[in-house]
């Protein structure tokens, strides 16, 4: 009775921990957006002019925690950006970072080859 008991627990536990809790940080205080089956570590902070919709950022791959790209990106769209509004994001198509209302952010320098 004790052991199904321990079972059920440990169960209960796992079922509890949903993978997206296990990713939320990544290298460098950048953080998790994607899903269960791929995303990527971002980390985009606003550069020196506040005004001019150019931010800065870094992007990670998943599995391995490297730089994808890091540059300046500018805002595409009509939407009221904060860099650290999580909920903005939606994920990375390799050149952009997805943001909502069709909006999103552009890498404007040149990708390192891979």
């Amino acid at each position: 009775m004790k052991l199904k008991l321990v079972i059920l627990l440990s169960a209960l536990m796992l079922m509890s921990c949903s993978s997206e809790e296990l990713v939320l940080a990544g290298p460098n205080g950048s953080w998790w957006v994607g899903s269960d089956d791929g995303g990527v570590f971002i980390n985009i902070i606003d550069d020196e002019i506040a005004t001019d919709k150019i931010y800065t950022g870094t992007i990670y791959f998943d599995n391995d925690q490297s730089i994808w790209y890091q540059g300046k990106l500018k805002l595409i769209g009509n939407i009221e950006f904060s860099p650290d509004n999580h909920t903005l994001y939606q994920g990375w198509d390799g050149e952009r970072l997805l943001l909502t209302n069709a909006a999103y952010l552009e890498a404007i320098e040149p990708f390192p080859e891979l």
